[in-house]
């Protein structure tokens, strides 16, 4: 309850009772108003007692326990981002190439430079790409997340969008004039790669790192809410 509001019903409660008393001439009447004053005035005590402590405990008690268990959620899955290293490799008609993506560092280089200059580079812009399973298994890695019911409900939906449901490939599906992704740290032994679109859906580099970027806008986001600060020069993200 607000503090304006608190008073403003405060001195209702211990007015009115007051003004019923002094409306009284005779004594008996007098008497019995006093006793009502009373019993009046020993609730009015006791409703102020439990309001000062319903204050306390949400200030106190339950939520900045739920609070630090949403930091630990929201570290934790920060954690796991940072440590995340893709290799994206193309093989085309108009060359072939190779680059690292690391989703916190881009995010850095993208944020300095300005949205109009986040392209990867010209021999990147527009290829499609294809997804393994060793992919499957690092977004599976980072969506356990999602299983932690204090993860902030703003980070779910971004977090989700990035999340494997099924990897579609087709018969006549070629790698060629495509981008495969490929994570080291989880690949599996050969001859169980199968190449495909993500959720069924024609995701281009710029696409793809568009949901990685909503998520780390998030996060970000969060964090200057639940700490009142303007700027994250204070946190290593």
């Amino acid at each position: 309850m607000h503090k304006n509001n608190l008073g403003l019903f405060l001195v209702l409660i211990i007015a009115i009772p007051v003004i019923a008393l002094v409306s009284f001439h005779d004594d008996n009447a007098l008497k019995e108003s006093a006793g009502l004053f009373a019993s009046l005035i020993s609730s009015i005590a006791s409703l102020i007692t439990l309001l000062i402590a319903i204050q306390l405990y949400r200030r106190f008690g339950l939520e900045p326990e739920i609070k630090s268990k949403q930091l630990l959620a929201v570290e934790g899955l920060l954690e796991k981002i940072k440590k995340t290293r893709m290799f994206f490799t193309y093989e085309g008609e108009d060359g072939t190439g190779m680059i690292q993506f690391m989703p916190m560092k881009v995010a850095e280089y993208c944020e300095d430079q300005g949205d109009q200059e986040r392209r990867f580079g010209h021999f990147w812009t527009g290829k499609n790409m294809l997804f393994g399973v060793d992919y499957m298994s690092c977004i599976a890695n980072l969506c356990e997340s999602l299983d932690n019911h204090y993860l902030p409900k703003e980070l779910v939906e971004p977090l989700e969008n990035l999340n494997v449901a099924v990897i579609q490939s087709d018969s006549d599906q070629t790698e060629v004039n495509r981008i495969t992704v490929s994570v080291p740290s989880f690949r599996i032994e050969e001859g169980g790669v199968n190449l495909g679109r993500l959720n069924d859906t024609e995701y281009t580099l710029e696409e793809y790192y568009d949901l990685w970027k909503e998520l780390i806008s998030s996060i970000k986001t969060w964090y200057r809410k639940e700490f009142k600060s303007s700027s994250d020069s204070k946190l290593n993200l």
